[in-house]
């Protein structure tokens, strides 16, 4: 059987120990007058969170509700939380995506004033549209025509002294040089000639039983006509890399052309504002437009790209 514990008698307290009392020396003042009284509800934080979140909101159709006994100081909260937010709102904008040229797939994000978006959407739509008539008009003017045939006339020179200079080589051998059409390009081909007619090889067994060559006349043509392959070949080659170099000659004439109208109408609508990032969408519109002239000229290309989403 355990054995029994007697307990612990607990300290009596005077009845002037009953009472708490506060040490005025934790105190920083001599009197309440000397500091700030505090604003708002004590011990309400979520609640004047919520309240201020609400007055936040600056869509239509929120309501707050308030609830509370009379004379805990609702109404004073509220209206200090309203004049202090009043002046303090941040500046509505219109946030615009436009095409990011480097990256389609990610577009770019541009900033405007409240209205002033659609303004820059304006403008770059009737900039756009002074270009689709400007950069016809200026390609089709006299000066640039001008400037085109003689591209095209040294061009047309330069293809016919590699033509002629070869078919001299071939006539000496009864050969000569003809176009033929292989799909919708037309090439040079090597053909027979017989009684000062072009003649394609294949033709040349008919000839053979009509008489108007021997069967040994026609192989030293088809012998011929092997050895000179190689030679067509390079000819070939040639001229494409020659027409190249003029394609190339006249787009450059074309940029130079319609570069004056370009940047005339692109630096107009660019002193019109001032943040970085439009006028740097601006520049890269500007580059676009240049490296896609056909489609100003009613050329429509296989990718159609969206200058602006709105």
């Amino acid at each position: 059987m355990a054995a029994k514990t007697t307990a612990i008698k607990a300290k009596e307290l005077k009845p002037e120990e009953l009472k708490w009392s506060c040490d005025p020396d934790v105190f920083e003042f001599d009197s309440t007058e000397q500091i700030e009284p505090i604003e708002g509800i004590l011990g309400q934080e979520r609640a004047l969170k919520a309240i201020k979140l609400g007055m936040e909101l600056r869509s239509p159709g929120y309501n707050i509700y308030i609830a509370g006994l009379s004379g805990t100081g609702k109404a004073t909260t509220v209206k200090q939380i309203l004049e202090a937010i009043s002046t303090k709102c941040p500046p509505l904008c219109d946030y615009t995506y436009v095409n990011n040229f480097k990256d389609e797939d990610r577009p770019l994000l541009l900033t405007f004033q409240t209205g002033q978006a659609r303004f820059f959407r304006d403008e770059l739509y009737a900039a756009i549209d002074v270009l689709k008539k400007r950069i016809p008009a200026v390609l089709e003017g006299e000066q640039h025509l001008s400037k085109r045939k003689k591209i095209i006339n040294l061009y047309n020179d330069r293809e016919q002294n590699l033509l002629t200079q070869f078919n001299e080589k071939l006539k000496k051998e009864n050969l000569t040089l003809a176009q033929i059409k292989v799909g919708d390009i037309a090439r040079p081909e090597i053909f027979a000639l017989i009684n000062g007619k072009a003649v394609p090889i294949t033709l040349l067994d008919e000839h053979i039983k009509a008489g108007t060559i021997t069967k040994d006349e026609s192989d030293i043509l088809v012998k011929k006509y092997g050895e000179y392959q190689h030679d067509l070949q390079l000819l070939f080659r040639k001229g494409l890399k020659v027409s190249q170099e003029f394609q190339e000659k006249l787009n450059k004439l074309e940029q130079e052309t319609v570069d004056l109208v370009v940047k005339g109408v692109m630096e107009n609508l660019r002193e019109n504002y001032t943040d970085a990032k439009v006028i740097e969408y601006l520049k890269h519109v500007e580059e676009n437009i240049m490296e896609n002239i056909q489609v100003f000229k009613g050329i429509k290309p296989e990718d159609t790209i969206t200058l602006m989403v709105l």
